[in-house]
């Protein structure tokens, strides 16, 4: 009996640590905060970073122009690439280094003015 109860507790925490949450989607992190400033990318949501003092959109360097903001879906489950729930149809939105690299930082140009979006996820 004894071993029995130890292979289903086995069993349980193998289960329970195959299970890999990745990287949230847009319609997760829409449906905890429907205010949220997001854009998509592709594997990967990015959050405005202007209200965290610890990055400076001045310390990061527009390298590709990835393209332009293409939607603002009503439904969170059509976000695709370069969608957006605040920027603007046709904001313009860049790299902060080599595409081939992981992206973990993406600039909107906004009349002007930078603004930094971060990778929301598991492997930032």
């Amino acid at each position: 009996m004894k071993q029995v109860v130890s292979l289903i507790v086995l069993v349980l925490f193998v289960a329970g640590c195959a299970g890999s949450t990745g990287n949230p989607v847009a319609a997760h992190v829409l449906e905890n905060n429907e205010g949220a400033d997001i854009l998509t990318y592709g594997d990967h949501v990015f959050y405005n970073a202007s209200n965290l003092a610890y990055l400076d959109v001045d310390s990061f360097e527009k390298v590709t122009h990835l393209g332009e903001i293409v939607s603002q879906p009503k439904n969170f489950n059509e976000y695709l690439d370069l969608c957006a729930s605040v920027l603007d149809i046709g904001t313009p939105i860049y790299a902060t280094g080599d595409t081939s690299d992981d992206m973990y930082h993406l600039i909107a140009e906004i009349d002007g003015e930078d603004i930094l979006y971060i990778a929301l996820g598991e492997n930032r």
